[in-house]
């Protein structure tokens, strides 16, 4: 008899759905599941295909942004408010799922909702509780209760807290034996185009802690020594953010078409930028995981990432199983990453033709699809 699973996750373009929908491909026929998400955005046209039953229910994050200007300040009670009153209020409409489903697991696919945790003790049903964000780090959000309290909640023996790295193992003290990695591809079916065009590539949400900023200073300053290459900026942004982006480029009086703004992406269009971009570029501050930089690797692109947790984890992998460096790390600053650009450069993409196809190697042994299914069914099996 298929597992049933109960599902808890976000349901808009972000990396917990990719990794679901990848979940769910790979136990199809082993697992029975049902999905509640706040945003249909991304999963529905999926899950209908699938044939497999969701519900949209309205949650909020139990976290709420740090107060960092005069506007959350302002703000802040009001989102404070919402958030206790969303998650007072979905319990309801969730017990019912429950009792009509009878699920043999709960799966929370992301750490920022804990509704799950509670209902899961309430029905004695297990509880696997995905670890994916830092939340106060690489999202800029206070975590209602404080990290030591959601600690407490992760550690009561109906939960199996599951984190994808060693670094956010070790951020909320679980088990680094309970590390599974995010599933990227199919093993074997990696890309590889030799056929490299002049642009470098970020690829993600556009805001602070992604460290788009200092991308985009480190390129202006980058220009000044090889204006034959342009920047794209593939992924959503806020119209206010992009404000602040323009007043950099425009300070070091660079050409608007230099730098190239490309709003959202389906997985297919960012995909296809990778196997042809000189190098992808991952500057954020912190990454859990760092989910680009694996789907770069399998599709052939050289990856320019920050030397910071869930970046650093993967390349230190890479130079575990290879020997061999299989990216090129910066250290944060606008002048590391533009001579990291320049090195590129001056040296030619073939030279590093080697390195990309040790990175294909780290992920068809880390970050394959089935992998990543074998691993949460074993963790399902020992749980239900």
């Amino acid at each position: 008899m298929p597992i049933k699973v109960l599902y808890i996750t976000p349901g808009g373009t972000y990396g917990a759905d990719q990794s679901l929908m990848v979940l769910l491909k790979e136990l199809e026929g082993k697992i029975s599941p049902y999905i509640v998400m706040p945003h249909l955005l991304g999963l529905q046209n999926f899950l209908m295909k699938k044939n497999i039953p969701y519900s949209k229910i309205r949650m909020r994050q139990f976290s709420v942004p740090k107060i960092t200007s005069f506007e959350n300040f302002i703000f802040f009670p009001a989102k404070l408010f919402m958030a206790l009153r969303y998650n007072i209020f979905i319990s309801k409409k969730l017990k019912k799922i429950i009792r009509n489903f009878q699920p043999d697991i709960i799966h929370s696919n992301v750490s920022v909702f804990r509704v799950a945790h509670k209902l899961s003790l309430k029905y004695g049903i297990p509880h696997v509780w995905h670890l994916r964000e830092y939340q106060g780090k690489d999202f800029g959000r206070w975590i209602l209760g404080g990290k030591k309290r959601l600690i407490q909640l992760l550690k009561n023996n109906n939960n199996y807290p599951v984190p994808i790295t060693k670094g956010i193992a070790n951020y909320y003290d679980v088990p680094c034996e309970n590390i599974v990695y995010n599933g990227i591809l199919q093993k074997d079916k990696f890309i590889f185009n030799p056929q490299k065009e002049k642009f470098f590539l970020f690829a993600g949400q556009v805001f602070k802690e992604k460290g788009i900023a200092v991308l985009v200073e480190s390129f202006c300053k980058f220009l000044l020594h090889n204006d034959t290459y342009q920047l794209y900026i593939a992924g959503n942004y806020s119209n206010n953010y992009k404000k602040k982006l323009m007043r950099i480029i425009k300070g070091y009086k660079i050409d608007a078409k230099q730098i190239l703004f490309l709003g959202n992406k389906t997985k297919e269009e960012t995909m296809k930028l990778m196997t042809v971009a000189t190098a992808i570029i991952v500057p954020s501050f912190y990454e859990a995981f760092g989910r680009v930089v694996a789907e770069a690797m399998a599709n052939g692109c050289l990856v320019i990432g920050n030397n910071t947790p869930g970046i650093k984890e993967q390349f230190d992998n890479g130079l575990d199983l290879t020997g061999t460096e299989i990216g090129l790390r910066y250290n944060a600053t606008v002048d590391d990453l533009m001579n990291k650009m320049k090195e590129v450069v001056n040296n030619g993409i073939e030279h590093y033709f080697p390195v990309i196809r040790y990175s294909q190697q780290v992920v068809n042994k880390f970050y394959t699809t089935e992998e990543y299914g074998r691993s949460i069914y074993e963790i399902y099996c020992n749980r239900k």
